[in-house]
């Protein structure tokens, strides 16, 4: 089936975004070496909430928790119910987005994804392999491991299609985000431009 018109600009404004290695530091998991088990046990965590991939038919509250964490996407435009039906929910290289309910409330309030660059749309800035993907949870319901067990669903997921790593990318002043993906995560930083080794030696040296 023919990509719409409205994939193919959203696949291009995600690209662009994840291209731009002025603005973005890079991380990756090397997946051939030995890590710690990966846990998205959100029942540990806390059984008031559970775990699925998002039906695109709840699309308006997906776009509520990015927004709430991004206030624009990869384009610089404010999120919107067809924009993240574009950029996500109907984007072939996004072959899986989960995210994490509050039963009490029926209510979205974490989310991350799985993109697929392939192998003709790499750039230096965003090589061609696995991401985790938009990754963001609503403020109030921040602290409580929900992030960690959504991305290790990513993870797992990527994990069974066989890559020897996976990357993502992220800015320095989302330091919480970044301890996490270090810390329990198994991601190390990765230099993908120039810029990124200064950088990183500041960020880690803070």
């Amino acid at each position: 089936m023919e990509a719409s018109p409205v994939w193919l600009q959203a696949q291009r404004d995600e690209l662009e975004f994840l291209g731009s290695g002025h603005s973005n530091l890079a991380m990756e998991r090397d997946v051939t070496k030995p890590q710690e088990p990966l846990d998205d046990n959100l029942h540990a965590v806390d059984p008031d909430y559970e775990m699925l991939q998002c039906p695109r038919e709840r699309a308006d509250e997906l776009t509520t928790v990015l927004a709430e964490a991004y206030p624009t996407g990869g384009d610089g435009t404010p999120w919107t119910v067809e924009k993240t039906t574009a950029a996500l929910l109907a984007n072939e290289c996004v072959p899986a987005t989960y995210v994490v309910l509050f039963r009490p409330t029926n209510q979205i309030v974490a989310t991350a994804s799985v993109l697929r660059i392939p192998r003709e749309s790499g750039t230096p800035g965003a090589p061609s392999g696995f991401y985790v993907h938009w990754v963001a949870c609503l403020e109030a319901h921040r602290g409580k491991g929900l992030g960690r067990a959504v991305v290790s669903r990513v993870l797992k997921h990527i994990h069974s299609l066989g890559p020897d790593r996976i990357l993502l990318l992220t800015q320095e002043f989302r330091v919480p985000a970044i301890r996490m993906y270090r810390n329990s995560l198994g991601f190390e930083p990765c230099h993908l431009d120039e810029s990124h080794s200064a950088r990183w030696g500041a960020l880690l040296a803070a």
